[in-house]
Formats: C-alpha cells, sequence, structure tokens
C-alpha cells in the first residue's frame, strides 16, 4: 500500500480537518471527499428524523468511527446487492457485489427461454448472513418474468444461519422489501406474497443431520465460511479483522478435523455437499474464495453430478482468453471456467437441474 505525504496530510488539515482525519482509511483525496459526503448526508438524514440530533456532532462521530477503520457500511446501515440496498449492522457479514453477480447469472440461466421449470421452485440458502441472498433471488426471479401473467413457477426460499443477530436482521431486510413494493406499482401480487413465504430459519450447517430436516430442495446456495486460518491473518484487512464477524469468514477452529492450516477454509464445503445430497437439491451454487480454492471444491463433489463449473467474478462475461479448464472429477471431462474476475463460485448440477438449465 503506498503511502501517504506528510506534507499532503498537513494541507488537507489546514483545509478539511474532517478530510484529513479520513485520509488514511481512504489512501486518496477523492475517496475521502466522497466518503464525507456519504457521511454527511446520512447524519442529516438521521437528524431530520430526530431534530434533537446535532448533525455536526453527528458527522463528527462518525468521521472519528471512519477513521478508527470500521466499515462504512455499519456507518451507513446499508450496502447494496445487486439493485437492492440491504440494511447491515456489526455482528453481520457486509453483502459483497460479486456474490450477487453469480446469483444474478444463476436467475438468468433458469429464467431464459424455453426452460421447462417446475411448478413450485424451492431454494435454500444456507449461512444466509443478512438475507441478501435469497432476496436478491427472489428479485431477479420476478423481475425476469415480468408481465408473463403469473404462469411461471413460484418461489419458496428457506435462508438458515446459526446467528440470532443474523436473522434478525434478515426479517428486518425482508419487511423493508415487503414495505418497498407496497408502494411499487410494477410489483405483481405474486411477488408480494413469494417475499412473505420467505422463511427465515436458525440452524447449524455444522450439525446437519440434527438441525436441517426440511424436506426437498430444487436448488442449494451458500456463502459459507470459506477463509483459511492462514488466509484470515496474511490476506484480510485489518477492517475486516477488527469489525467483521470472524465465525462469518472463517469455520471453527475445533472442528477442522484432518484439514490442514491451508485448507481448513474447505470445511463447510463436505457438509454442504452432504446437504445437497439429503435435500435432493438439483442445482448447488457454493461461493469460494479462489480460483485454487475453486479447484479443490470442484474436484470435491463426488456424487451424481452431470456437470460442474466454475464461475469467475463476473460469470456472464466471455472472453476467450480468459475461459480456461482443468482437471476433473469426471473421468476425461473437464471443469470449464466461466467468465472473468476472480475465481468466486463452484457451480453444479444433475437429473432435472439439466433440463431446467437447458443442458
Amino acid at each position: 500500500m503506498p503511502r501517504i505525504h506528510p506534507g499532503l496530510i498537513r494541507r488537507t488539515h489546514a483545509t478539511s480537518p474532517l478530510v484529513a482525519r479520513l485520509l488514511p482509511i481512504c489512501r486518496d483525496l477523492r475517496s475521502s471527499y466522497r466518503e464525507l459526503t456519504w457521511l454527511r448526508d446520512h447524519a442529516q438524514h438521521i437528524c431530520r428524523n430526530a431534530p434533537l440530533q446535532n448533525a455536526n456532532r453527528l458527522l463528527q462521530s462518525y468521521v472519528l468511527r471512519r477513521s478508527r477503520g470500521e466499515p462504512l457500511q455499519y456507518i451507513l446501515g446499508t450496502e447494496y446487492f445487486g439493485p437492492l440496498e440491504i440494511q447491515c449492522r456489526p455482528g453481520v457479514l457486509i453483502p459483497r457485489q460479486e456474490t450477487a453477480a453469480s446469483v444474478t447469472h444463476l436467475v438468468n440461466l433458469l429464467s431464459s427461454a424455453g426452460k421447462t421449470l417446475p411448478p413450485r421452485l424451492r431454494v435454500l440458502d444456507l449461512c444466509t448472513g443478512t438475507g441478501c441472498i435469497p432476496l436478491l433471488f427472489q428479485h431477479e426471479y420476478y423481475f425476469r418474468h415480468k408481465g408473463q401473467n403469473d404462469s411461471f413457477p413460484r418461489l419458496d426460499v428457506v435462508g438458515v444461519d446459526n446467528s440470532s443477530v443474523a436473522l434478525r436482521l434478515a426479517e428486518k431486510n425482508k419487511r423493508l422489501q415487503l414495505a418497498a413494493l407496497r408502494w411499487s406499482s410494477s410489483s405483481t401480487s405474486t411477488k408480494h406474497q413469494s417475499l412473505k413465504a420467505m422463511t427465515f430459519m436458525y440452524a447449524d450447517v455444522l450439525r446437519g443431520e440434527e438441525t436441517l430436516q426440511l424436506g426437498t430442495f430444487d436448488i442449494l446456495i451458500s456463502n459459507p465460511p470459506y477463509i483459511s486460518s492462514t488466509d484470515y491473518w496474511r490476506n484480510t484487512s485489518p477492517s475486516v479483522r477488527k469489525f467483521e464477524p470472524h465465525e462469518a469468514l472463517v469455520p471453527p477452529a475445533n472442528a477442522n478435523g484432518s484439514l490442514n492450516d491451508a485448507h481448513d477454509g474447505d470445511l463447510f464445503y463436505h457438509h454442504l455437499h452432504d446437504i445437497a445430497l439429503r435435500v435432493n437439491a438439483q442445482i448447488v451454487l457454493l461461493e469460494v474464495a479462489d480460483l485454487e480454492q475453486a479447484h479443490r471444491v470442484s474436484r470435491a463433489l463426488n456424487g451424481p453430478w452431470d456437470g460442474v463449473e466454475i464461475w469467475r467474478d463476473e460469470p456472464a462475461a466471455r472472453d476467450e482468453n480468459e475461459n480456461t479448464v482443468c482437471s476433473s472429477h469426471l473421468g476425461s471431462a473437464s471443469i470449464p471456467i466461466l467468465g472473468l474476475g476472480n475465481g468466486r463460485s463452484v457451480f453444479a448440477y444433475r437429473g432435472r437441474g439439466a433440463a431446467w438449465l437447458g443442458k
């Protein structure tokens, strides 16, 4: 990370002390001014709804929090996930846009012309956090089928987490999306009813046999804790380590079994695969940290999968130089690596799922 010249900090402090406090975190003037604008707008918004608050004092407290490395999303209280504005709070992992791209791409594959889907499509999201994945899946699905006179398959969506803090936030995000639908002239009654029926529940994925009595699902999605204990200290930013929940990033140390430290971030995938088979999922989408982990996870998907793919950050993008293949457990077949950017997700399908995707 490049150093900031002390002279720039002194000059900035003389003209705008608040920007000077943000500069060590934001690293450049343009980003510092932009974040100060967002923080000021947020302080003024809060004070409009709470007249006893002082906007200047509130702004100073926001700048102090940000200068100590607290993520902007926790201070502002929201982050965009695709087109949705998702509520955030300390103790719950902040949504990332790369995850949103994978979810949107899956919905696009299912919703393209000529696909025959079941009358009711059941989706299970494990380690749901803010509820952003089920909410985006639902939003994108009904947006793609808008104007079809409610003749398309309905959604049943269940989000699971082992954090009561996360589940309360997920329920809040669901209520806010329902409130937004009530004021939206483009919303359909089907979409409204589907969101009302969306369920968030407590369960421990690592003890799935006892807690996941969920029946069957067509699609399993998960953004699990996937960072190894080694990579957590080597590669994550101080802001992430200090403020975001460790248990949402790194699998628990006492459950690593025979995995070594370099690969202990893979722990959840064995359980997710077992759960996918137990709930009879026909499609699985699992987020990973990078291409190296994607290779390991894709090779570990032993079972009745007809196809396995690795998706990059932008799975819908196409570039001949970026699409490569790696060796696979599928005999002499290869696993396609699709899109542009870093390795982001492992995608697998079988049986009826292949037909839903037009494979």
